[in-house]
């Protein structure tokens, strides 16, 4: 949360420094990065939520893992 900042400053921000590394990596599919503005400047910025393992993987997992 950026409240002393423009939202056009936050979008180019996020754009050099976040989206344009990511791309550069490979991982920005992995990443969800977004600028806005609600009554308060912000940047956000998730992990997809896809990626995270069920409870079943989790469980094959530790199964593995013992034996």
């Amino acid at each position: 949360m950026l409240p002393d900042y423009d939202i056009v400053d936050l979008r180019r921000f996020a754009d050099m420094n976040l989206r344009r590394p990511l791309d550069w990596l490979g991982i920005s599919d992995l990443f969800e990065v977004s600028s806005f503005e609600r009554g308060i400047s912000a940047i956000r910025m998730l992990h997809k939520l896809s990626d995270i393992p069920t409870d079943e993987e989790l469980a094959e997992n530790r199964a593995d893992a013992i034996g």
